[in-house]
Formats: structure tokens, C-alpha cells, sequence
């Protein structure tokens, strides 16, 4: 009888759909929260198999997480909405490998050495070839967005920068790489991207 029965996430207390995620201990969450944790907690290849650390993520830690992320959304929506539709926060930066993407073609091998930063779209959305501004200690750095590409937990950046087989967006609540011709020195984890 209760085999359609409904649960609330353990995280948000939103509907858990099919297929569920899952975090240590064999606990299920929602499909938002996953995508809101993906990007930190990726697949990874270990050996010959595939290792996903967010199923190593207690729930009272993703919670916690999750409600940090929620907090600083709400923030920097005060803080930037008024000038700027479309936010995303950095999470880390680091440089497109030289090696490893010549199977990708022209178009991909273009980006090596190239800046890439992991970014929570907190706001709006992001996509290949906007225009954005970097804002952080540097200053303001205006900059393209030469690839985009968002976080799935099926694949690694460069699986998908290769493969081309994924949507060049992201919205709100998501994370996703994003690669752009700014310098990486004027970057740092914190800043953030907007555009208006």
C-alpha cells in the first residue's frame, strides 16, 4: 500500500521524485538538493569504477551545507538584484588541463590553459558566450563565457567539455563549470559572476 507513498526530503523537506538521490547511510534526497550539492560532491574515477562522494555526505552535513548555500543566495540577491538579474558565486578556480581534450576537437583544444571556475548560479542563468562581470578584490573584471558546462554527477568537466553533449546553461539552484578568457589571477573563490 504504501509503495507510491510520498517522503519528504531530509534536507529541504521537499518531495522526493524518482529516481531519488542518495547520501551516506542509504538516505534519500530530493533531486534540488542534489543539484544544489553536485559540483562539490562529483563522480570520480577510481581504478577501473566510479566513486560518487556525495553518497559519502551525512545528511546533517548536506543540511548544513545546503542551508549555508540558501543564506548566502539570499544575501547577495539583496545585495546584487537591483543592478544584476543573473549572480553566481564562485566555488573554486583552476586552470583547463593542457592535456587530456584533443579529442574534443578545434573548438575544445581553443580552451586549454584557459580559466575555469566552478559557480552556483544563485540567480537567473549563465550560458556560453555572455558577456559577465567578475566582481571580487581585484576589482571588476568584465569577460566571455567561452564554455559552460553544468554540473551532472554522471561525469567528470572534461568528459563533458569533450562530449559537447550537454545544454551550454544553467539557472538557478545549479552548479556548473564555466570557462572564460579572464585572467585567473583576478579570480578568487568567493567572487561573483553577474550579468544585468
Amino acid at each position: 500500500m504504501g509503495l507510491f507513498k510520498s517522503k519528504s526530503c531530509p534536507a529541504c523537506g521537499g518531495k522526493i521524485g524518482m529516481p531519488p538521490f542518495r547520501v551516506a547511510d542509504n538516505v534519500k534526497i530530493c533531486s534540488a538538493c542534489e543539484t544544489m550539492l553536485r559540483g562539490r560532491y562529483n563522480i570520480t574515477i577510481r581504478g577501473a569504477g566510479h566513486y560518487d562522494e556525495l553518497q559519502s555526505l551525512d545528511i546533517g552535513k548536506a543540511r548544513d551545507i545546503i542551508d549555508g548555500m540558501k543564506r548566502e543566495q539570499r544575501k547577495d540577491i539583496d545585495a546584487y538584484s537591483g543592478r544584476y538579474g543573473n549572480i553566481m558565486t564562485v566555488t573554486d578556480v583552476f586552470t583547463v588541463p593542457e592535456e587530456g581534450l584533443d579529442e574534443g576537437g578545434s573548438e575544445i583544444a581553443a580552451l586549454k590553459g584557459r580559466c575555469a571556475v566552478l559557480g552556483f548560479c544563485e540567480a537567473g542563468s549563465f550560458g556560453k558566450n555572455d558577456r559577465v562581470l567578475f566582481l571580487g578584490e581585484s576589482g571588476e573584471r568584465e569577460a566571455a563565457v567561452l564554455a559552460l558546462v553544468p554540473c551532472t554527477g554522471a561525469y567528470s568537466f572534461e568528459t563533458l567539455l569533450i562530449a559537447g553533449a550537454h545544454k551550454n546553461t544553467v539557472g538557478a539552484n545549479a552548479n556548473a563549470w564555466l570557462v572564460s578568457d579572464i585572467d585567473r589571477k583576478d579570480i578568487r573563490t568567493g567572487d561573483k559572476i553577474v550579468r544585468a
